[in-house]
């Protein structure tokens, strides 16, 4: 089946005859562009401790992305153009799963992702330069179409918009109901500790009972005090006291 974008394909791609150079900035772009964006991501990181969480949520999402595009690329078929015999592939390649590329898709979402967040946002342009750099080195080694590259951006697109919408529900549903149980059970466990169960009683001890006791005054006739004397009464020798 003859693709729509072959024209264009034949303009982008080495050919028959490539330039040595070409091919292989080309092929090393198209083989490690990924790790080109990868290396992006892990220096916003380094310099840009606060935005660590962040950022691994935007890793995660990416490996979704690439799950995504590779399934979808299944679904379709499509034959890359090396194995229709446009061109000859110039880096090793499977026959099938063309449209969409999962570079494309997945580059394409780190560098929108890191756009859309101020602080990171001038890591973007990196990123964005790697991921156009990549889909035309993809191209010229014959393993994507030029509309196997926009599919992927296409699905990136898709990709940021999941993403945004569930960091949105986070911030604003998942976030907030944790802050409330992690501020509640503070307030549980102290209350817990005030007080006391029934029944038991508190400890005293021994060492402050015994300073309060030796700087108390001993005193006898508080300990053992003597009655009142009554007017006519008589002590135990039957002898009246006399009251004055």
């Amino acid at each position: 089946m003859e693709r729509p974008d072959s024209a264009l394909f034949l303009l982008m791609t080495a050919g028959a005859t490539p330039s040595a150079w070409v091919v292989l900035v080309s092929a090393s772009i198209a083989e490690y562009g990924s790790w080109l964006a990868g290396a992006v991501m892990a220096w916003a990181a380094v310099r840009e401790p606060i935005e660590r969480r962040y950022l691994f949520a935007v890793l995660a999402m990416a490996g979704i992305t690439s799950m995504l595009a590779h399934a979808l690329a299944d679904a379709f078929g499509l034959q890359r153009p090396f194995a229709l015999g446009l061109a000859p592939a110039h880096i090793s390649k499977g026959a099938s799963g063309a449209l969409p590329s999962a570079h494309a898709a997945v580059m394409g979402f780190v560098a929108g992702a890191l756009f859309i967040r101020t602080r990171l946002r001038r890591y973007a342009a990196a990123a964005l330069m790697v991921a156009l750099s990549t889909g035309w080195a993809r191209v010229h080694v014959a393993v994507h179409f030029p509309l196997d590259i926009l599919a992927g951006f296409a699905l990136s697109v898709l990709s940021l918009g999941m993403f945004v919408a569930a960091t949105w529900l986070v911030d604003r549903l998942v976030a907030p109901a944790f802050a409330r149980i992690q501020q509640a059970s503070p307030v549980q466990s102290t209350g817990s500790s005030d007080t006391e169960p029934s029944g038991v009683r508190p400890r005293v001890d021994p060492d402050r009972s015994g300073q309060r006791a030796r700087k108390t005054c001993f005193r006898p006739e508080l300990l053992s005090p003597t009655p009142p004397v009554l007017p006519g009464a008589s002590d135990r020798h039957g002898v009246m006291r006399s009251v004055s």
